[in-house]
């Protein structure tokens, strides 16, 4: 706990402490000074500080943000990180295709509970027999679905998410996994598409207010969203959803036989939207092609 204090104050002196003290002191000297010139009267700095008093309650204030910033990155470094993957092991053993569907940040991607979620998924990659035999043969696949144009232009933005969505993409490559995207008025194509039953199943209507009467408004994001498709040999498949909160990432399988028509449809849709006659990302859905036009 000792070495936890000592290094998160180490990061947020400087921010949080030193550069707001240095400033405010600044501030107080610089107007201090233009009030007594503004009266016309000497000023020197010696009589500027002799009214050091006025000062102590703006100093005050600096270090008790100083101290709640303190005590809530402490609270956020100590909180548990937690990955329950074991489900999804138990079932990629026995996997010939995984499609997945990413809606999180991409800045999430990079932290420990989705690394380890998506390593675990690239072990069972670097597994597949190197055969020729199709039924053997593990296919790797994701979708990246953006609900607003901002989050779009967010990753061509140097101080927001374009390094975060390049690295994404070149780990992407690095495995030869196909990563497919979607804009937002594709993904409205796609919901508009599904029937109405479909679309209450993957939750992507609002529930009733006060003042709507009718969950009639549609979400910004379905609440079923993000999930996998896992298919077996035979043909079977399964539905994996993740479950992000905060440090935690859990996955839960979709067992409702209605949640699971939802979600086929909606895997149907997409695939029939980026793929062309050969089972390929069209060019115009390749997320790399948008990063790098």
């Amino acid at each position: 706990m000792f070495q936890l204090m000592k290094r998160t104050i180490e990061r947020h002196v400087g921010v949080h402490l030193l550069i707001p003290f240095v400033v405010t002191l600044v501030i107080w000297v610089a107007s201090e000074a233009f009030a007594i010139r503004w009266k016309c009267q000497a000023w020197s700095l010696a009589q500027t500080l002799d009214k050091w008093p006025n000062l102590v309650w703006e100093l005050v204030s600096i270090y008790l943000v100083f101290v709640i910033v303190i005590g809530l990155s402490i609270k956020k470094a100590s909180d548990v990180r937690w990955t329950a993957v074991g489900h999804l092991q138990d079932i990629l053993p026995n996997a010939t295709k995984y499609f997945a569907i990413g809606t999180i940040p991409l800045r999430e991607w990079f932290e420990p509970n989705s690394l380890v979620y998506l390593a675990t998924i690239l072990q069972r990659q670097m597994k597949t027999p190197k055969v020729n035999t199709e039924e053997q043969k593990f296919h790797h696949e994701r979708v990246l679905l953006f609900y607003s144009e901002a989050d779009l232009l967010a990753l061509q933005a140097s101080f927001l998410d374009e390094h975060y969505a390049k690295s994404l993409a070149a780990i992407h490559q690095r495995f030869d996994i196909p990563l497919a995207y979607l804009g937002p008025d594709r993904v409205r194509e796609i919901i508009n598409s599904l029937s109405e039953e479909h679309r209450a199943a993957l939750g992507c209507y609002k529930p009733p207010r006060i003042w709507r009467k009718k969950a009639s408004a549609l979400r910004a994001k379905p609440e079923l969203l993000p999930f996998a498709q896992i298919e077996e040999n035979g043909g079977a498949k399964q539905f994996i959803q993740f479950l992000k909160n905060g440090n935690t990432l859990t996955l839960s399988e979709v067992d409702d036989p209605d949640k699971i028509a939802a979600c086929k449809e909606f895997v149907r849709g997409i695939e029939k939207m980026i793929y062309d006659s050969h089972g390929h990302v069209k060019e115009e859905f390749k997320f790399s092609n948008f990063l790098y036009p």
